[in-house]
């Protein structure tokens, strides 16, 4: 049924493709109103089917649509910003997918509490988070707190807490009869500091074979499988997988009136003497200097935190005092 509303829905975006005149407001108005006339001429056709499945195709084929009409409207923007600004809003929708990943139980016998509770947390948390300002009481069956070890931290003000301000989740990851084995899975908030490390850590260049070593953010605080666990009987935990190539970086740092001069001059210096933007590379034996520092690309080892929160700041994610950039020191750093 859903590789028959994939054909479908190509069909119809083809017809649209066709008619001329049609602004990109008007077409995704015509889009989803023909996509709705087809869902509901099929309804009879769904009886049965895996309502979960359903939404997830849904969410990817809207999501898809979404980007495609994105990338038309962006073409009015400087393409190094909207490059930049693509790349990080892609980076912090990561971040919150594997937020939801790690709410759910890595027991492989509960893939139906995993399945449904990912569209349930995902959409429960789109609400509060994309609408500041309103209340939704959110109720869900209780199948997405299946491995809780509480399932009472499966709430949604814990949830949106938890996100914030980080927390921790117990699990029972035992598989015999009468036995507890708990899990403890330890969840970062939402921080500035977190928000730069983990840019840092996930910029890359093309055709780069790094490995997983130097992919994933600096620390990991949960054991995949956790002591005393069968690892055969458990999903691996999450890890972060998007990246943001170097190049993007680059351009943008080579355009930003802010960035741009301070650029200039650690270019003509050889990157040997720091500024507010960027600083002097680690070397063998430095505190800091490990293997995923010695992988990192050279844009990522010399960017200084005060450069990345600037990247944070030109894509809306952070708002920074502009007394902040006039008492800037080349030694500030995240707390």
């Amino acid at each position: 049924m859903l590789f028959y509303f994939q054909s479908e829905l190509k069909k119809i975006e083809a017809e649209l493709n066709q008619e001329k005149g049609l602004n990109p407001e008007e077409k995704a108005k015509k889009t989803l109103g023909a996509n709705a006339t087809l869902i509901l001429k099929w309804n009879n056709g769904l009886e049965g089917r895996c309502v979960d499945g359903c939404s997830s195709f849904f969410d990817e084929y809207i999501l898809n649509t979404a980007l495609e009409e994105n990338k038309t409207l962006l073409k009015s923007i400087p393409s190094n910003y909207s490059k930049l600004l693509l790349s990080i809003r892609g980076l912090v929708h990561s971040m919150k997918v594997d937020f939801i990943h790690n709410h759910l139980s890595r027991k492989r016998s509960h893939y139906e509490g995993r399945t449904a509770g990912f569209c349930k947390l995902y959409n429960m948390l789109l609400l509060p988070l994309g609408l500041p300002g309103t209340f939704g009481r959110v109720t869900y069956p209780g199948f997405v707190g299946v491995g809780h070890n509480d399932r009472t931290q499966m709430n949604s003000d814990k949830i949106i807490r938890r996100y914030l301000d980080g927390g921790a989740l117990s699990f029972d990851t035992s598989t015999k009869p009468g036995e507890t084995l708990l899990e403890v899975v330890n969840i970062e908030g939402m921080t500035l500091k977190r928000l730069v490390n983990t840019l840092r850590s996930c910029i890359i260049s093309e055709g780069s074979k790094r490995n997983e070593a130097a992919a994933a953010p600096d620390t990991d605080p949960n054991p995949t499988p956790p002591p005393g666990a069968e690892a055969d009987t458990l999903d691996p935990r999450p890890k972060m997988s998007f990246r943001v190539l170097d190049t993007i970086i680059e351009k943008f740092c080579d355009s930003d009136p802010m960035i741009k001069p301070y650029y200039d001059q650690a270019k003509i210096q050889e990157f040997l003497h720091p500024n507010i933007f960027f600083q002097t590379e680690l070397e063998d034996g430095d505190v800091g200097y490990d293997v995923a520092y010695s992988l990192r690309p050279h844009i990522a080892r010399v960017m200084s935190d005060a450069c990345l929160v600037r990247l944070f700041e030109v894509t809306q994610y952070a708002i920074v005092p502009e007394c902040f950039w006039q008492d800037l020191t080349k030694d500030w750093k995240c707390l």
